[in-house]
Formats: structure tokens, sequence, C-alpha cells
């Protein structure tokens, strides 16, 4: 009773129904709909994240810029004597915007992460209670597990990462600016040093991308398997099958944790890696100054320093970044795959209200098929007819079709001719 109701426009209903209501229609043909979809239904946070992540990046070099006029003024070359209060008002409001543009822009990729989850569940619940047979063969329930848990939670998390990615080119640019003022030609070392790195990452995101979608295959065949020995649970422990199957599932596990120790490795190289550019590039761009003479005065080191600290935020969360966006797009692409599977035809069984008041349940020359493609018939020639208050049973031997029946009165077979 303590915990705040949910804002009306922020509920999983209204947003599910809204992301129905943008999936691309069928003359649209998009390969990608789920990404289309969400950009449809999001498109303004996203456009707000990025006026606060421009606005943070126009005012996180004010201080670096102010530091000559700082020394300047302490030195006694002043052109006012209030130009002190100036300075120092400049600084504070600059990162006062700095700090709340930043605390705001963290708070909305959360809020878009969570809205964003809350969207895509409910539709691909909705989606796997409408799969086809042959579909459900592809995607089964531990597959689909997956994709509402882990596919969406990365989707999510992207959200925090993804203004890094687009804004980390400007910022270094501007840094680089920042440099040349202050070192003139040594600050090509600088730039050769962080245009290596960026090299080493894009060559680790690709790498990790390639482990990371092996790691999602064989995440999703350990489900299967899981799912599969818990429905079968009686056969397997009557045949004394418990060996076999926990070596099968022990397999898959083993597979999955091959690449994942691949996936971690990488990372973890690529983290320090980045961790430790900023030192080595500071060292190394100070050094090649000193070897052309270049003066350092207080006002160029202090400079230099700042602005080697302020890029030390995009040099390390830039590995990450990737790393989170290239996780999204193989979770868009498996939910891509998921949303565009067959579904059941809903005009397979008429529903009409009263039917004369006696029957319940009629099949008039029914013809039905498992299989969504060819025209095999599965059951062909079905009359039938249920009263309504009958109790009505339906006895036969394995195999017989008792199931497919069933699934047929219910709409889940494909109806190749007749009326249900």
């Amino acid at each position: 009773d303590e915990i705040p109701t949910l804002s009306p426009e922020h509920r999983a209903e209204r947003m599910s129904s809204i992301f129905e209501s943008k999936w691309p229609k069928s003359n649209e043909r998009s390969k990608h709909p789920v990404r289309i979809t969400l950009l449809r239904c999001f498109w303004k946070e996203l456009a707000f994240n990025a006026f606060l992540a421009i606005i943070r990046l126009c005012v996180m070099f004010v201080g670096p810029v102010l530091i000559q006029s700082f020394v300047d003024f302490t030195s006694g070359k002043r052109s006012s004597e209030y130009e002190g209060y100036y300075l120092v008002l400049i600084l504070l409001v600059s990162k006062f915007i700095e700090v709340l543009a930043t605390h705001h822009l963290n708070f909305q990729a959360q809020k878009l992460g969570t809205l964003l989850r809350s969207t895509l569940i409910p539709s691909l619940y909705k989606k796997g209670l409408m799969l086809s047979f042959s579909a459900r063969q592809d995607h089964g329930i531990g597959t689909i597990v997956n994709y509402m848990a882990v596919d969406t939670q990365q989707l999510s998390d992207m959200m925090l990462q993804f203004n890094a990615v687009w804004i980390m080119p400007f910022q270094v640019a501007i840094g680089m600016f920042l440099l040349y003022n202050c070192l003139g030609a040594s600050s090509v070392t600088a730039f050769l040093g962080l245009l290596g790195v960026f090299v080493f990452a894009v060559i680790g995101t690709r790498r990790n991308n390639h482990f990371q979608y092996n790691v999602m295959r064989n995440r999703d065949s350990r489900m299967k398997a899981v799912n599969e020995m818990l429905n079968y649970m009686r056969v397997i422990k009557f045949q004394a099958w418990e060996e076999h199957f926990s070596q099968r599932i022990m397999g898959f596990r083993e597979t999955e944790y091959g690449w994942l120790s691949k996936l971690m490795f990488t990372i973890c190289g690529t983290i320090v890696v980045m961790w430790s550019t900023p030192l080595l590039v500071s060292t190394i761009t100070f050094g090649t100054a000193i070897l052309l003479g270049v003066q350092l005065d207080a006002a160029t080191v202090f400079t230099t320093t700042t602005v080697f600290k302020i890029l030390q935020e995009p040099i390390r969360t830039f590995p990450q970044s990737m790393i989170s966006l290239s996780q999204a797009f193989i979770s868009l692409e498996r939910l891509d795959r998921f949303m565009l599977s067959r579904e059941l035809l809903g005009d397979s069984v008429e529903r009409e209200e009263g039917c004369g008041g006696k029957t319940a349940v009629e099949i008039i020359d029914g013809t039905f098929s498992w299989d969504d493609d060819n025209m095999q018939q599965d059951l062909k020639n079905v009359n039938l007819e249920i009263k309504k208050g009958e109790l009505t049973a339906i006895v036969g031997t394995v195999g017989s079709g008792k199931s497919s029946l069933l699934a047929s009165i219910l709409g889940e077979m494909r109806k190749i001719s007749g009326k249900v």
C-alpha cells in the first residue's frame, strides 16, 4: 500500500498497445521490425536524451578553456577588477549545468530502458501464444523465456551506454583541438595513440560480438534441454535415464561456459588496455612536447592535464559502450526473427453465438495439417458434432490423432479445408 501507483502512460498495457499500433504494416516489408517499432515509440525520449548529452558536452570543456584566464588573473594580468568574479561565476554555472545534465541524462536513460522492457515483454508473451506449430519447433519455451528475460534486459542496459557511442567522437575532437592549441605538433602523438586504442576497441568489439552470439545460442540449447527433461521427468525416472540426460545438459553447460570464458577474458583485456591508455598517452605526449622544445608553463600543463582527465571518460566507457551496443544488436536480431515467425490463422475456427442452442462444437469435412508449408494431411475428412451438455470422450491408441483433433478444434493446426 505504501508503494506509489505507476503513472498511467507508463503502464505495460498502454506501452504494449502503442508498440502494436506502431508495428510496420505488411506493405512496408521491413527486415528489422522490432528496432523500427521501438524508434517510432521512443524517438522523442531518444531525442531528449541526445539534447541533454549535447548540453553536457558543451559545458564540459568550459573549465579547461578558463584555466589560462585564471592563471593570468592570479599573476596580475587583469582586464578589470571584477574579472575574478566573472570567471568564478562562469565556472560555477557551467559545472551546475553539467551536473544537472549528467544526472538527468542517467535518469532518463534508466527510465527509457525500463519502459523499453515493459513494452517488449507483453508483446513477446502475446506472440508466444500465437505461434504456429512449425514456429514452436524453432522457438521453445526456454528460448522464449530468454527473449523475455535476457534479450530485453540487454536492450534496457544499452540505453545507459547508447549516447556514449555517438558523442565520443565529438568529445575527442574538442579535446584534441584544445591539446593542439596548447602543445602544437605534440598533440599528433596523442591523436595517434587514441587512434590506435580505438582500432583495438573496434577489433575487440567484433570479436566480442562473435563470442556473445555463441553464448546466446548455447544458452537457448541448454534451456531447451532443461525444459524437455522437466517435461518428461516421469519417463526419464522410469527408464533410469538420469545419467544420460545429466551428461547431455552438462555438455551444453560446458560449451556455454567455454564461450562465456572467452567473452569475459576478452572484455577484461579490453578494459585493462582502456584504463591504461590515459596514463600512457599523456606520458608520451608530454615526452614529445619536451623533445620538440614546447614551453610547458603552468597554464599549458594545467590545461593539458585537465583535457586528458576529461578524455579519460570516453576512452574508458567506449569499449563497454561498444560491447553493450553489439549485444543489443544481437538481441534485436533474435527478437526480429521471433516476432516475424508464423502465427496461427485467426479464421481457422469460426465462433458463433447461440448456434441454434444445441451445438457446442462442430467440424464439417475438416482437413488439417501440422506443417505450415506443405500440404501433408495429418487429419482428413473429419466430421464431428458435440451437443451442449454432452460428455464426450476421445479414445484411441498412441499416435492415432487424439491431441491433433483437440488442436484442430482450438485452431492450433493449419486448416486446409472444411469448417470448424
